[in-house]
C-alpha cells in the first residue's frame, strides 16, 4: 500500500475513533490530585476544542489519566486525540504509557464497538509504522502486538521488498533485537510460545530474501549491505540453537 493510500486510511480510522468516543463528553471539572495535578493542567483540557488540543494542552493528562487526573470516562473523551497526536509523533508522552493507560483502564472489558476501533487504529498505526518510518520502534511494535494478539495481520502488513523502508527496518530488528526474541529476553516476557515461534518462523523465512538485499545494497549502499550480511550471519547461528 502506498504512503498516501495508508496516510488517508488512518485519517479515516482517527475519524471512526472520534465517533465512536464522541459520547463521553467533556465535564466542567475534571478532578485531579492536588499534588500533582495544577489548575493550569486542567485548564488547558479546557482552552481548546478537541481536536485542536496539542501536546502540551495533553501531555500531563496523558501521563497522570485515571491514576490521579480523571476517570475512565474523562480518559475516553480525549483518547482519539491522544491517540492521534501519538501516531503523527506530536505528543510528549511516550507510546509505552498511552498504550499501557489502555490497560490501566481496562480497555478489555469496554464495549466491543470501543474494543473494536482501539485494535484497528493500533494494526493501521503499526503498518504505517513500520513501511513508512526508518528506524526499528522496538516498543510500539511489542505493545501492539500484546494489545492485538493477532501477529498475523501485523506481519501480512509489513513490506519487506528489497528497496522498501520495511526491508531496512526488518534488518534493523534482526541486528539488534532477534537474539532477543530467540532467547525470551525481558521485552518479550509476556508473548505466548505460539506468537514468539511464528514471528521467529516469519524471520528466518526471509533470508533469502536479505541475500538478495545484500547483493542488491553491495554496491549502492555499503552500510546498510553491511548490516544485511550482519543480519544473514545471526539468522544462521541463532538456527543452529535448541528450540528455546
Amino acid at each position: 500500500m502506498q504512503w498516501s493510500e495508508m496516510n488517508k486510511k488512518l485519517e479515516r480510522i482517527i475519524k471512526d475513533l472520534y465517533q465512536t468516543f464522541s459520547i463521553y463528553p467533556l465535564k466542567g471539572n475534571i478532578e485531579g490530585c492536588p499534588c500533582c495535578v495544577s489548575n493550569s493542567d486542567k485548564s488547558n483540557l479546557h482552552s481548546k476544542p478537541l481536536k485542536e488540543l496539542n501536546s502540551e494542552d495533553l501531555s500531563r493528562f496523558s501521563f497522570k489519566a485515571m491514576s490521579t487526573f480523571g476517570g475512565v470516562d474523562d480518559f475516553k473523551h480525549f483518547l482519539p486525540r491522544i491517540l492521534e497526536l501519538s501516531v503523527n509523533d506530536e505528543l510528549d508522552v511516550d507510546e509505552f504509557i498511552v498504550l499501557g493507560k489502555l490497560d490501566y483502564g481496562k480497555w478489555n472489558d469496554w464495549p466491543v464497538n470501543e474494543q473494536e476501533s482501539i485494535r484497528e487504529l493500533l494494526l493501521h498505526w503499526w503498518c504505517f509504522q513500520i513501511n513508512n518510518k526508518s528506524g526499528f520502534d522496538l516498543f510500539l511494535f511489542v505493545e501492539i502486538a500484546k494489545k492485538l494478539n493477532d501477529f498475523t495481520k501485523m506481519l501480512d502488513c509489513w513490506e519487506t521488498a528489497v528497496e522498501s523502508i520495511g526491508f531496512v527496518n526488518l534488518i534493523e530488528f534482526i541486528e539488534f533485537h532477534f537474539s532477543n526474541l530467540t532467547y525470551g529476553a525481558e521485552e518479550f516476557k509476556e508473548w505466548n510460545k505460539k506468537q514468539l515461534n511464528e514471528f521467529k518462523m516469519w524471520i528466518n523465512l526471509k533470508s533469502g530474501l536479505i541475500e538478495k538485499g545484500f547483493f542488491h545494497y553491495e554496491s549502492l549502499d555499503k552500510s546498510l549491505a553491511e548490516s544485511a550480511s550482519n543480519a544473514l550471519y545471526i539468522l544462521e547461528v541463532l538456527s543452529k540453537q535448541p528450540n528455546q
